[in-house]
């Protein structure tokens, strides 16, 4: 996975250019609008249409300004929803469509978008329950007992010792270092050595960027460290596993949500967990660090080889 694609995840497009559908489809249903090319998005966006039962448009962001004239066919389009695929789609589509329901989901710390707790928007979160996310890395390495990890300087101390709590019912001690900002991920790594049998990668701005992971999968690789990242495509790009929801079934998810909202059912939370776990696991960085994922696992997982 090249440099380009890995800041995607993090950094979509700036802007939304359109991509047309038959002009009967131009009125009501919905408008989907994806923040680039990205093939997560693309299946997120699939996802969505094979289980909504109206008619959608699709739209889609790129990096040359605002173009008010797509804002302005969405507009003529007149959407009974609006699904934004990616945090730029997302922030421009709560911003810009405040009169109508807004589902957003493939965005990586949405509460940093201001996308939390917001009228009329809804999402379909990446992150799986913390306690179901532990199980199944022990069920993948049954030896595991450490679990290290770094997260940003001011992560709350209560999340902490949440997790510290999760990681003692899972069998396992969770070491955690803090770094400030990127540069400050090698000297937590050098502080973790020794004491993990694993790393587990979060959506932490200190370590979702394409330094911090370079960083982090160098250093796993040569220290013979699993490691368990928060997105499928990162298993690609060297690291051994991801526990998440696939972008097909959460664009399903969201496709559900849309007709509850149609129906005038509102949900209790404006950020939904997915509903679905799919397990990724690299073979060829297991066979590099000497690794052994449980039969189990390998069952039922996405197998990159």
């Amino acid at each position: 996975m090249d440099g380009s694609r890995l800041r995607g995840i993090w950094l979509p497009g700036l802007m939304i250019a359109a991509s047309l559908l038959p002009a009967r489809l131009s009125a009501g249903g919905a408008a989907v609008v994806l923040s680039g090319n990205l093939s997560s998005y693309e299946e997120a966006a699939a996802g969505f249409r094979g289980a909504f039962d109206e008619a959608v448009k699709e739209y889609r962001l790129s990096s040359s300004g605002i173009d008010s004239a797509v804002l302005r066919d969405i507009r003529f389009q007149s959407p009974k929803i609006i699904l934004a695929v990616g945090s730029q789609a997302a922030v421009e589509a709560a911003h810009s469509f405040p009169g109508v329901p807004v589902i957003y989901c493939m965005v990586v710390n949405p509460d940093r978008q201001g996308l939390l707790n917001k009228d009329n928007v809804y999402g379909i979160g990446f992150s799986i329950e913390e306690s179901e996310l532990f199980a199944k890395f022990r069920e993948a390495l049954p030896n595991l007992k450490r679990l290290g990890l770094i997260v940003d300087r001011h992560r709350d101390r209560k999340w902490i010792e949440r997790i510290a709590g999760l990681g003692r019912k899972a069998g396992m001690e969770i070491v955690v270092e803090r770094a400030g900002s990127k540069t400050e991920v090698p000297n937590a790594m050098r502080s973790l050595s020794g004491r993990m049998d694993a790393f587990w990668m979060t959506t932490d701005s200190s370590v979702s960027n394409k330094f911090a992971f370079d960083t982090v999968s160098d250093f796993c690789l040569k220290s013979r460290i699993p490691l368990l990242v928060p997105v499928e495509s990162l298993v690609a790009a060297g690291g051994l596993m991801s526990v998440t929801s696939g972008a097909g079934s959460i664009g399903a998810q969201a496709a559900s949500l849309a007709r509850e909202l149609l129906d005038g059912k509102r949900p209790r939370e404006s950020l939904a967990r997915p509903a679905k776990i799919d397990v990724t696991v690299n073979l060829e960085t297991a066979r590099k660090i000497g690794a052994t994922i449980s039969d189990p696992i390998l069952r039922n997982a996405a197998v990159v080889r």
